[in-house]
């Protein structure tokens, strides 16, 4: 995983299904740094979600497919409303939320 001043990069949980696939098309923001994207969809294939999130006039259509298959073969799409849930809403307009990484374990308190 790539590195930054001497610390590990943060991954992220995308709140927008069309917007972070655009993001990672872009480069601007890296796959390899995704927990999960929550998305509003409730898709059941792979080509539905591939077909949803790109755009018709695209001259980058295989890599959003690319992308798009990617994140849903490692089961990084996450859709609430396919089990009946509800979306989580998230404040601001931000669609990348920084994932905390879990503190560290102290074996001396056990």
């Amino acid at each position: 995983m790539a590195r930054q001043f001497g610390m590990r990069q943060r991954n992220s949980i995308g709140t927008s299904l069309r917007g972070c696939v655009r993001d990672i098309v872009d480069r601007n923001h890296s796959i390899d740094r995704v927990e999960k994207i929550i998305s509003r969809t409730s898709f059941s294939t792979r080509e539905e979600v591939i077909a949803y999130v790109t755009p018709s006039d695209s001259t980058q259509k295989e890599r959003f497919a690319q992308v798009a298959g990617r994140l849903w073969d490692a089961g990084k799409i996450v859709q609430p409303a396919v089990d009946g849930g509800e979306h989580p809403e998230f404040s601001g307009v931000q669609i990348w939320h920084l994932v905390e990484p879990p503190a560290p374990v102290r074996p001396d308190l056990f």
